[in-house]
């Protein structure tokens, strides 16, 4: 962090001397900055700072123009102190210009770190404003909303199917498609939506949306359905002047039915996902894993909670 003082700053304001000059404290400097107020030059000569503290105040106001917006999706890595939230997905709460350090939000722990940006990793996600609705709900209800949502997902999932051939959700190799199967693979998509900010992180109402899941899940939806339902457009992956089933999934996964690589953030997050589900029993040679939405109920902290997950398995089952 920026070394402090005591004494005034003199700076300027915007690019020539010619507009002004003022005395400000450093605390005051940097919370411009945070603001995203004009830049503002830092005189190294001004009273009460050597060179170098001044150097890095203008590097610390620099940088304010460079970092990371609220909602920017992150990989965690190199910690030392918190070394078990290394590689896992996280998102940006705000930056602290005091501690020069990011205050994050790990997706799968719920835990909120500062952390320093050399840490962090970008992944190429959009971020998200909380005041700024998805455009895909645009004139829907709340209802209608969330049963559009699970629709995507269901036809995704025959898309899948029928193109891709990935056989998940309803139409997994495991056991009869088993409701477990059918639950962990549709939490998948609702924690990708989320983190890419197809669902908004304000707002939402999970209970809701998992009833409408509940009632749909066990149920195939194809491309006649969908024609039916919502119209023709909903085959196409981006219908002029409308919003699509198809092209919602494919902002969700990160690719489409055809890809031949699954998306890198879709795959941690899978990943993330399997290894708090899964629960090691005894010994190597005669363990085995257990399944179970209660190993880690921090899973499910930014998606509605553990008890909404509880009543859409039961639901499903």
């Amino acid at each position: 962090a920026p070394q402090r003082t005591s004494g005034p700053v003199e700076i300027e304001i915007g690019d020539s001397p010619s507009e002004g000059r003022k005395h400000v404290g450093v605390e005051r400097l940097l919370r411009c900055a945070e603001e995203g107020r004009e830049r503002e030059m830092l005189s190294p000569t001004a009273a009460g700072f050597v060179p170098a503290a001044a150097r890095q105040l203008q590097q610390a106001v620099e940088f304010e123009y460079d970092r990371m917006p609220r909602g920017q999706r992150v990989i965690v890595h190199g910690l030392s102190g918190r070394a078990d939230l290394n590689d896992f997905a996280a998102e940006v709460q705000h930056w602290d210009p005091m501690q020069g350090r990011y205050e994050i939000l790990v997706l799968l722990t719920g835990d909120t770190v500062r952390v320093k940006p050399e840490n962090l990793t970008a992944v190429d996600e959009p971020s998200y404003d909380d005041e700024e609705e998805p455009s895909w709900r645009e004139g829907l209800s709340d209802d209608a909303a969330c049963e559009y949502l699970v629709d995507a997902y269901r036809m995704r999932v025959d898309d899948d199917a029928n193109y891709g051939q990935h056989l998940h959700g309803l139409y997994c190799e495991e056991s009869d498609s088993s409701a477990m199967a059918i639950v962990e693979d549709f939490l998948l998509f609702a924690k990708l939506a989320r983190a890419r900010g197809v669902i908004g992180c304000d707002g939402w109402d999970w209970h809701r949306f998992c009833a409408a899941a509940g009632a749909l899940l066990k149920t195939p939806f194809m491309q006649d359905d969908a024609a039916n339902q919502y119209g023709a457009e909903q085959l196409l992956v981006a219908p002029p002047g409308g919003r699509s089933l198809r092209s919602t999934a494919e902002l969700i996964y990160g690719t489409s039915p055809l890809a031949t690589e699954a998306d890198p953030f879709y795959e941690l997050v899978q990943e993330q996902i399997t290894t708090a589900l899964y629960a090691d029993v005894g010994d190597e040679q005669a363990g085995y894993s257990v399944v179970s939405l209660d190993n880690d109920p921090s899973l499910f902290e930014d998606v509605g909670g553990l008890e909404v997950w509880q009543d859409l398995l039961a639901a499903v089952s």
